[in-house]
């Protein structure tokens, strides 16, 4: 009972197309919304640079600073792409929502110690707190990092809301934390530790999806859309961010203080997520009783 409960709650929280009217898809516009994080930086140098207009792409980006805002706009009809991860996407193919992975994205992922924590490794995490979103991709990654390190005792504290998992690890009222970049930046400023990584766990869970009806109507400019990104990649890779970045930063509002951390960045062209990536999330929501299936690669992702 409890187990359903959190699915319908969890369900609620993310519900995004169903009830909506057709009217995102009978345009060729793409409305994306994006996370104020690391991922979204090709997305929005690609728009400033003029790149998808050149592709013959009409885009409009929305910045949201949480994913309670983004869902309220997916509800509402006023995006038709978005900024996820795998752990949602499995989520919204339970609830028959029309949505496809198109693409991975590069967003870190860390567990970082609190600053006067004597956590050095995953092994000291043995009967910490960890503050974390329960039932989402952050708790997902402590449980990878749990297994793959064979750790027998931790406590679970939800913090849903990420600058108050922050400020309290920085305060010391939880042993550790698992925050996207840049947040991991922040912390690492007040004397965090970074303890294991998305990287370390050979797991890269963002994405991007598309309403699927979306996609199979305008294929040249999902195509378009790509391109468009696939240059701002090899811009950035180039040049790096610096000349860039007080630009893009009018637009994602990230905090001063991390500016700096991001002038090296770099990316990767567009890819799909490898089907190891996608089965591993799967199994981990199937175990929970968040998904009655394990859909396959092809029921998921964009493969054509």
């Amino acid at each position: 009972m409890k187990k359903n409960i959190a699915f319908i709650l969890l369900l609620t929280s993310i519900f995004l197309f169903s009830g909506c009217s057709d009217k995102s898809d009978s345009s060729d516009k793409i409305s994306l919304g994006l996370m104020s994080d690391t991922a979204s930086i090709p997305f929005v140098l690609a728009d400033l640079s003029g790149y998808f207009e050149n592709q013959g792409v009409e885009i409009e980006i929305q910045i949201f600073q949480s994913a309670l805002d983004r869902d309220s706009a997916l509800q509402a009809n006023t995006i038709n792409a978005v900024s996820s991860d795998l752990i949602s996407a499995g989520f919204l193919k339970e609830s028959g929502n029309a949505l496809i992975i198109s693409s991975r994205t590069e967003c870190g992922y860390a567990i970082l110690s609190s600053p006067d924590s004597d956590i050095n490794s995953p092994y000291d995490l043995e009967g910490k707190k960890v503050g974390l979103s329960t039932n989402t991709l952050m708790e997902y990654l402590l449980d990878l990092t749990v297994e793959k390190y064979g750790i027998s005792d931790i406590s679970k504290t939800n913090i849903p809301i990420m600058p108050a998992r922050l400020e309290m690890l920085r305060e010391n009222q939880i042993d550790a934390a698992t925050l996207p970049d840049p947040l991991t930046y922040l912390a690492q400023k007040d004397n965090s530790k970074v303890i294991s990584t998305n990287v370390d766990l050979g797991v890269y869970p963002g994405v991007i999806l598309f309403n699927e009806s979306f996609v199979l109507e305008n294929p040249e400019a999902v195509k378009g859309f790509y391109a468009a990104y696939n240059r701002a990649v090899d811009k950035i890779n180039d040049s790096g961010l610096e000349d860039s970045l007080k630009e893009i930063n009018q637009i994602m509002n990230f905090p001063e203080p991390v500016l700096t951390d991001l002038y090296n960045l770099r990316y990767t062209h567009s890819s799909l997520p490898t089907e190891e990536n996608l089965a591993s999330a799967l199994k981990w929501l199937y175990g929970k009783g968040f998904i009655s299936e394990l859909y396959s690669y092809e029921d998921m992702v964009l493969t054509d």
